[in-house]
């Protein structure tokens, strides 16, 4: 995009506008390129990932760039699984409800496979209600 202001934002053609958009495209596109690079560098250098763990007793999500989204939780405390869709905000939330109420958010902002997460978990506790379809979301029910 760089080149390409510079090739047809000539100052012959468009006049000082393109004088001045070429000096702040100037300032504005190192800038961008630098934080690019110094993100996918630390990223890089972390090497984080993103995991889900499921024992026989313990649920365990570990977010490498979130600690909302990092949690453990025993499989005898959890109660269910569900999927809510707020309308207004087009917003999709899963929750992870336990028996004293609280309840955790699991992140979507990584590719996993719901439908085999519900079919391990069903496997290892059948006492926590899942959604009956991994890709549905619905609108809460008001209380």
């Amino acid at each position: 995009m760089w080149f390409a202001a510079h090739e047809y934002l000539t100052p012959a053609a468009f006049g000082q506008q393109a004088e001045e958009l070429l000096y702040w495209i100037d300032i504005v596109a190192p800038t961008v390129c630098l934080l690019l690079l110094v993100g996918a560098s630390w990223m890089w250098i972390s090497n984080k990932s993103f995991e889900i763990v499921l024992t026989n007793t313990s649920l365990k999500v570990t977010d490498p760039l979130s600690t909302t989204y990092t949690w453990e939780l025993p499989l005898n405390t959890i109660t269910k699984v569900m999927h809510e869709y707020d309308v207004h905000t087009e917003y999709t939330i899963i929750w992870v409800f336990t028996k004293s109420g609280d309840r955790k958010q699991l992140t979507q902002n990584y590719f996993f496979s719901r439908k085999k997460l519900y079919t391990a978990i069903k496997k290892v506790a059948p006492h926590i209600i899942l959604p009956q379809n991994p890709y549905r979301f619905t609108k809460p029910k008001l209380q």
